[in-house]
């Protein structure tokens, strides 16, 4: 079928088989399959440009921003093998996907802006690097139920693996990740649902940080299913993570935003879709605003999270104007508003979720406006922190419901 294969429209002439290196001395028209390592892509000279037409098979890319090249030649291995840039990377990908295309990206920071509109088919996954903090051996731990966390047991300084990110080596939770919420001297507290066990003595687990960073450009998604994997997501002056109609998985990720203009550091809308699974969020530096925001239709799946408002952010998750979201076992503190619904927004907590939800809002914990419902479900747990201490902010950290607002439990 490869050989035999071509998009509806595009002539025979000049048709030329297999290769990993592009030919020369070709004439306009002529169809070239590049097949280097990971990749399979059918190319047609223009007279000046190859230019990709669609994939056969999945197709995988390395991006290292220290030693990688800009070259269509390139992106087949790491190091020098790969391609320096993750838009070039995304730009060279066909505007028709057979089948997954999957990027790794080296532990690097990347300032780019990236939109993925022209891309349509099968699915994207991008992963980045993660960091080794420390590799250790539990003495004991808990199986979170309601109010009570997942635990794990050890020596510790206080809050020194906060907002990082915990993955299981061996034991019943081998290969099991949650981020980590609270650091004692004696206990790692972790957001999330209940584990297939309480950790054992001699389980072993390593802590792990983000080393490969996306910084401050428009992650811009339009059509494509996308997931991204163990980033760093930083905004210190502008930028988002924008999903409108199409969907976005963020996983095992860090959301570092300083911005006071964005609307959210994440923004979903226009029937887009979010979903968020162990990640951390962070507004620093006097971000503002947002965490994750959802609105015009647009609906988000934010599940065992962990979100810190910095003392100055609007809202951890908000949602108006007809968006909705379901959230469940997250950890939500220090914004305005843990969550937030209004003109018309939706917000179901709870849903099969074993272990409630921890909010910590400095006015409220949820808050319900302008004709927006919120249903609890009884699965939310105020003003007080993973370890069970209160909160300073326990008289504040209520349900409220205001000008036309519902909230069902």
């Amino acid at each position: 079928m490869l050989n035999t294969f071509l998009p509806q429209g595009i002539p025979k002439a000049g048709y030329v088989s297999l290769a990993s290196s592009f030919p020369s001395g070709i004439a306009t028209g002529t169809l070239f399959w590049h097949s280097p390592a990971g990749r399979k892509i059918l190319y047609m000279y223009d007279g000046s440009d190859w230019i990709s037409l669609c994939s056969a098979g999945t197709t995988t890319l390395y991006v290292d921003g220290t030693d990688g090249t800009d070259d269509l030649t390139y992106g087949h291995g790491v190091g020098t093998n790969a391609f320096k840039t993750l838009g070039y990377a995304l730009g060279m990908l066909p505007s028709i996907l057979d089948d997954i295309a999957t990027i790794y990206l080296s532990d690097d920071i990347f300032d780019e802006n990236i939109d993925l509109h022209r891309v349509i088919g099968a699915d994207i996954y991008i992963y980045g690097t993660m960091t080794t903090l420390a590799t250790l051996t539990a003495t004991g731990g808990a199986k979170g139920s309601g109010a009570t966390p997942n635990a794990v047991n050890g020596t510790f300084l206080a809050n020194q693996y906060d907002g990082k990110l915990i993955k299981f080596t061996s034991g019943t939770n081998n290969g099991t990740y949650r981020i980590i919420g609270l650091t004692t001297i004696t206990k790692l507290y972790l957001v999330g649902n209940t584990l297939a066990a309480a950790p054992q003595t001699g389980d072993t687990y390593v802590v792990l940080d983000w080393a490969t960073t996306m910084k401050d450009g428009r992650f811009l998604n339009l059509k494509n299913q996308l997931f991204i994997y163990d980033m760093k997501l930083s905004f210190t002056s502008s930028g988002n993570l924008y999903c409108q109609n199409s969907k976005v998985n963020l996983m095992r990720s860090w959301v570092s935003n300083a911005s006071t203009t964005n609307n959210g550091a994440v923004d979903v809308d226009g029937g887009g879709f979010l979903g968020v699974f162990w990640c951390y969020f962070s507004n620093d530096s006097g971000g503002a605003n947002h965490l994750i925001r959802s609105e015009y239709s647009g609906h988000a799946d934010i599940e065992e999270s962990k979100f810190n408002g910095g003392g100055t952010g609007t809202s951890c998750i908000a949602v108006s104007t007809c968006g909705s979201a379901n959230t469940e076992a997250n950890e939500c503190s220090g914004a305005l508003f843990g969550m937030l619904a209004s003109q018309n927004g939706s917000i179901s907590e709870g849903g099969n979720s074993t272990v409630n939800s921890f909010l910590h809002g400095n006015t409220n914990g949820v808050y319900a406006n302008k004709v927006s419902n919120i249903e609890v479900n009884s699965k939310i747990t105020y003003g007080v922190l993973l370890d069970g201490t209160a909160d300073i902010n326990t008289a504040d950290e209520t349900e409220v419901a205001a000008t036309f607002g519902n909230i069902t439990s």
